[in-house]
């Protein structure tokens, strides 16, 4: 995750034309505009992040750039307005994150757009392919479908008697069914059954859980994607009572 979030500052700073060495005499002197755009609530690590690069390069807030930050709270309905605010501020670049990486660049043909993205953007529509974005997006994914089969391995060695896991899985983010597939395919050669539990908003994930103890599953798996990782204190709650 480390390296993701170095890559995307690199691409951001790239996207303004910002040397990446720190040195006085390559600043041009201009403030740069900088829209930061976020589906969530504050506050939000990924922003934290990109401001912690921008500082370890040499570059300050207020006399290098000025960011302009917009949360939609979840509320996905919102993010087309938001870009327009975005808009209307003037800014150079949009950087974004998780769900609001599908509306940027749609919304925003003017402006360059630097993501940050836990499903498939080729399926999502964000770029033309992983090789070749086009457009006016570019950005990172942390999607890895070998991954979805060794977690519930890992999960199944952690707990040898583990016969039933309960999956939190949100259908509207990006390759989801493509994780799903590669989970059950580990599923039959582990021998472990699978609870499937559709999740679209933070209630759902309480009620997910629930009905996951109710029905006698062993061990909990989600898939990386921005309303998991939310929520994130809520399952560890569930884990921490099953010990």
């Amino acid at each position: 995750m480390r390296h993701a979030m170095k890559r995307r500052f690199l691409l951001a700073a790239s996207a303004l034309g910002l040397s990446t060495t720190g040195t006085s005499a390559q600043r041009s002197g201009r403030v740069w505009r900088i829209g930061y755009l976020s589906g969530t609530s504050p506050p939000d690590p990924n922003m934290a992040s990109f401001k912690l690069g921008m500082q370890r390069v040499g570059r300050a807030e207020g006399r290098d750039y000025e960011i302009f930050v917009r949360f939609a709270d979840f509320q996905y309905d919102r993010l087309p307005a938001l870009i327009d605010e975005l808009l209307a501020d003037k800014v150079d670049i949009i950087i974004t994150a998780g769900a609001s990486t599908r509306a940027a660049p749609l919304a925003a043909k003017s402006v360059p757009v630097v993501f940050g993205f836990s499903g498939d953007p080729v399926a999502a529509g964000i770029v033309q392919s992983l090789s070749h974005p086009g457009g006016n997006a570019t950005g990172v994914s942390a999607m890895a479908l070998e991954l979805a089969g060794k977690r519930l391995s890992l999960l199944s060695e952690a707990v040898p008697k583990i016969r039933r896991v309960g999956v939190l899985s949100n259908p509207t983010h990006p390759g989801e069914q493509s994780e799903w597939a590669a989970t059950q395919a580990a599923a039959k050669t582990l021998n472990v059954n699978l609870n499937y539990y559709r999740i679209s908003t933070s209630s759902d994930v309480s009620e997910a859980i629930e009905r996951a103890q109710s029905e006698r599953c062993d061990g909990l798996l989600t898939f990386p994607e921005g309303l998991s990782l939310f929520n994130r204190g809520t399952i560890a709650q569930f884990a921490a009572r099953g010990r």
